[in-house]
């Protein structure tokens, strides 16, 4: 049987193991005649392999060893060679042990098919490794991860990956269809290719996007036995495309809303781009209608000459800037504040030139204005000396003394000089009542903390305004001298607003209180602040003013009709 058998076999008989083989065990021995010979003189270089084998067998044990490595002497050389081997006991007539039966299956070409396998898998393994993107392979239907690189590890976080079905893994993917494609790929063969897929795990709250490839892999049959899975996280470029489509979406929209007629010329001086807003103010319906055309040829005269000069130091790469008249597309003329500069390419070279067109018709049309209003100025400051000189005769009329005189002058000429300087910036059309009350209270500069000011922002005439300054300034220094703020623990409160709802019917009340300062009593005589607020104020706010000397502390109250107190507007 063993002769016949297309196995390898050899029986060592006895103590020596004497060699006794088939016809596929000769094959090993290339052709080497080691018939009867003692196992440990055919085979020097395994002889204690085969001495303890020998020992074992014989002692009733039964041995197998699979693809087991041996280093043995063929073609006139070393050659490391892999066996399938497995010993067994062999009888003799009378039933002892008497020696061993060894199968022999050689199987180094399997082994080496394995060992280049292996390595051919350490080195695609090594290569995805090293991927900027991530792969993973799926195994069966259940798609079972066999292997995962860094870059999937990294966005799918730190998992149990290898020898775990997908489904189990990621729980969190089961709604979001990526299962479904899944079975799809290894029930049909088909590859599955997806850009910008939306990604939302558990470990991370933001949604991420993957370009995603889902390639089924075949055995040599042909049938699909798992998928490769690979792509690479494009988060960062999804949200960059998106923030570039905002940026644009936002540019342009400050392009739309702009009222600024933005425009893009060719070196010639050509128009090759015109904001929205630009047409809007250039009263353009279609920017088909001007393309192409030359720039200075929408101005005139100077302002010809002018876009041309600009245009040519823009090729020089150099700005400029100038002021003209220019009619709209339909007709309208208007100003305009221009500002050329040349838009440079990489080399910093003039590739195209950049034209800012601000439309500046109400400036000029203002400027003009305040031409005449400084005219009317002067005619008001001629106002302006009449009133010093009705503050002077008052003063010193009834004046004690010269000091006295000199010293209450120069105060109440310092607080109308403060109020004048708050009309000043509104072409004495105007003022603030909370300029008005800050110019007022200079004499009592001291005693910031110990007045409270609450008020809305009020606008009254200007006359009211010098007015109310002088009788502030009258009352602070009185309050200073003999007042509420003469002491150490006295109070001046200051307050306005206006009562009603229509415009027409709404009050204007002011009120000054003073609180904690010494008994007040009323004066013997009246003197330049009182007459002042008692009379001349009450006709600038056309209303009724009340000066009371509580003892208390002195009170002081204006009420006046809203509507008289709106200040004239020029043109």
């Amino acid at each position: 049987m063993m002769i016949r058998s297309p196995a390898a076999m050899v029986l060592l008989w006895g103590e020596q193991g004497l060699m006794i083989y088939n016809d596929a065990y000769a094959v090993l021995t290339q052709g080497v005649n080691k018939m009867a010979l003692p196992v440990a003189e055919a085979w020097p270089e395994i002889a204690d392999w085969n001495a303890d084998m020998l020992r074992k067998v014989r002692g009733g044990h039964v041995e197998t060893f699979r693809n087991q490595r041996m280093v043995l002497h063929r073609h006139g050389r070393q050659d490391v060679i892999y066996f399938d081997l497995a010993y067994s006991p062999a009888l003799d007539d009378d039933g002892a042990i008497g020696g061993m039966m060894v199968v022999v299956n050689e199987t180094t070409q399997e082994v080496l098919q394995d060992e280049i396998r292996t390595a051919e898998e350490m080195r695609q393994r090594a290569m995805l490794d090293q991927m900027p993107g991530f792969a993973a392979v799926l195994t069966g239907p259940s798609h079972v991860f066999a292997y995962v690189n860094d870059a999937y590890r990294e966005i799918g976080g730190e998992r149990d990956y290898v020898g775990r079905p997908v489904r189990e893994v990621f729980p969190e993917l089961e709604a979001q269809g990526f299962f479904t494609v899944l079975d799809q790929v290894y029930a049909t063969g088909q590859r599955y290719v997806a850009a910008r897929s939306e990604l939302q795990l558990s470990h991370n709250e933001d949604t991420s996007f993957i370009e995603l490839l889902f390639e089924p892999i075949r055995d040599d049959s042909g049938a699909v036995i798992g998928i490769f899975v690979g792509g690479y996280d494009s988060t960062t470029v999804h949200r960059a495309v998106a923030s570039l489509a905002e940026r644009e979406a936002f540019l342009s929209e400050v392009l739309r809303s702009s009222t600024d007629c933005i425009k893009v010329l060719d070196l010639d001086g050509n128009l090759t781009f015109m904001s929205e807003g630009g047409q809007k103010v250039m009263e353009i319906d279609d920017f088909a209608a001007v393309a192409e055309c030359p720039w200075p040829s929408f101005w005139e005269g100077e302002g010809n000459n002018l876009a041309k000069d600009a245009i040519e130091a823009a090729r020089a790469g150099r700005p400029a800037k100038f002021i003209a008249e220019a009619n709209t597309f339909k007709g309208t003329p208007k100003w305009w504040d221009v500002s050329v500069a040349p838009i440079l390419d990489p080399d910093g070279k003039p590739a195209r030139i950049l034209s800012v067109s601000r439309d500046t018709t109400e400036l000029v049309q203002a400027q003009e204005r305040q031409r005449l209003l400084n005219a009317e100025l002067g005619h008001r400051l001629k106002n302006v000396l009449t009133m010093v000189q009705a503050i002077a005769s008052q003063t010193f009329r009834r004046a004690s003394s010269v000091d006295e005189a000199a010293e209450a002058f120069a105060a109440r000429l310092t607080a109308f000089g403060k109020a004048t300087d708050v009309l000043t910036a509104t072409a004495w059309d105007e003022a603030s009542l909370k300029d008005i009350v800050a110019s007022g209270l200079s004499a009592a500069e001291g005693f910031k903390d110990r007045i409270e000011i609450v008020g809305g922002d009020v606008v009254v005439p200007g006359s009211a305004g010098l007015a109310l300054t002088l009788a502030l300034h009258e009352l602070a220094t009185n309050a200073c001298k003999y007042g509420a703020l003469s002491n150490e623990h006295g109070k001046v409160l200051i307050q306005w607003h206006e009562d009603g709802d229509d415009h027409s019917s709404k009050r204007f009340r002011f009120d000054w209180k003073e609180v904690g300062g010494p008994l007040v009593s009323a004066p013997q005589k009246r003197g330049f602040g009182s007459r002042m607020i008692e009379r001349s104020l009450q006709s600038y706010f056309d209303g009724s003013t009340v000066l009371r000397f509580d003892p208390a502390g002195v009170e002081f109250a204006i009420d006046a009709d809203m509507s008289a107190l709106s200040p004239p507007r020029s043109g």
